[in-house]
């Protein structure tokens, strides 16, 4: 859901959630707790005279003192609101990393114009450093920028461990399997296909491996599955799961979570994972290897032998190896991403926003990432 979040008083909590377009989970969660979504209808991104109009009337009953924005077409909006309501500050989202080669031509146009007006906004928050490097190299205003990575929830590591036993026998993982999922919607079926391509490798070289792949549209894999395992005995070993919507006992019961992507912002699978004290192999890109550090394997991406070496290598270190690796993995979600740190980094924001309205800098400490 593309969605503008306005604050209507600096000093209350009344704030108006308006979506460009229906649909999506987020608007449904909001509307559980009770926070009222007003929508302006519009198709597929397409801006029109209406929802203009509808936009603008929200913003002048509202009155806000901050605007929050999310996604570059939501963005656009925002800087509308500068025309009836002058005094707002208003701060940008950021949550992608625009590769030029990825992106449709109605992208590249919406990117480009986000480009011209980039000084409007007092601030451009990115979730990501790569995604702050990337639009600052494409000509996005520099002296705007604030990082501030993804909050990750962080579950209790007692009951992580319980549903995780529990959701292995669910599905009849024996005592002695080291288990290897893979979290991702499906995107790329390149990605996919190189976590397969790494994971046959393994599979041939250690029996005790199994391997869980989960996300959205996943079973669409089946075909490329059976083809590049290409063997009945090698195919049981893994396993494809539609999306749930609770995913922690999945991080639970695995030993080992991998990411192939070739193209992040914030890996948040893998954070989450890391807070279930997981270990992580992934690929660099994004801020994968800077969230992983020194808990997990980095390779670089399209290196099917790198990437099946360094599944090999988490697998033959031993649970023990992998649990103190995982504690690690916990206690740096804990000490640098948690949800209460992100919640911290946007409160400094908007207070500051709201106080000063000026498109000054907001300062290193609000920055931090």
């Amino acid at each position: 859901m593309q969605r503008l979040v306005c604050a209507a008083d600096r000093h209350r909590l009344d704030q108006a959630v308006i979506a460009l377009a229906p649909g999506g989970d987020l608007g449904e969660s909001l509307a559980r707790e009770g926070i009222q979504v007003d929508c302006l209808g519009m198709s597929r991104g397409a801006i029109s005279i209406g929802s203009i109009t509808r936009f603008g009337g929200i913003v002048k009953r509202v009155r806000p003192a901050v605007i929050q924005s999310w996604t570059y077409n939501a963005n656009l909006f925002a800087c509308l609101a500068k025309a009836v309501a002058p005094g707002a500050a208003i701060i940008w989202n950021i949550r992608t990393v625009p590769y030029r080669a990825q992106l449709g031509a109605r992208q590249r146009l919406v990117v480009e114009l986000g480009r011209l007006v980039s000084s409007v906004p007092n601030a451009i928050v990115y979730n990501s450093l790569a995604g702050q490097s990337v639009h600052s190299a494409r000509g996005f205003s520099t002296k705007k920028a604030v990082v501030i990575h993804n909050g990750i929830p962080l579950p209790s590591p007692v009951r992580c461990c319980q549903d995780g036993q529990e959701w292995r026998r669910r599905w009849g993982f024996a005592e002695g399997d080291v288990v290897v999922s893979y979290v991702k919607r499906l995107v790329d079926p390149r990605w996919h296909e190189l976590f397969l391509q790494a994971a046959r490798r393994v599979a041939e070289s250690n029996e005790h491996v199994r391997f869980v792949c989960v996300g959205r549209g996943i079973s669409r894999l089946d075909a490329l599955a059976r083809r590049v395992f290409d063997s009945p005995e090698l195919l049981r070993r893994c396993l494809l799961m539609e999306h749930v919507t609770d995913v922690s006992p999945v991080y639970g019961g695995s030993d080992i979570v991998v990411s192939a992507s070739g193209r992040e912002g914030f890996p948040n699978s893998i954070g989450e994972a890391m807070a279930c004290g997981v270990p992580c192999v992934v690929t660099d890109v994004g801020d994968s290897a800077l969230l992983v550090d020194g808990t997990g394997r980095s390779v670089p991406f399209g290196n099917v032998g790198d990437l099946a070496e360094a599944i090999r290598h988490m697998v033959e270190i031993g649970d023990e190896r992998r649990r103190q690796l995982g504690a690690r993995a916990h206690a740096r979600i804990a000490e640098g991403f948690s949800l209460d740190r992100m919640v911290q980094q946007y409160t400094a924001l908007y207070e500051w926003a709201g106080a000063s309205r000026t498109p000054a800098h907001p300062g290193a400490e609000a920055c931090a990432g």
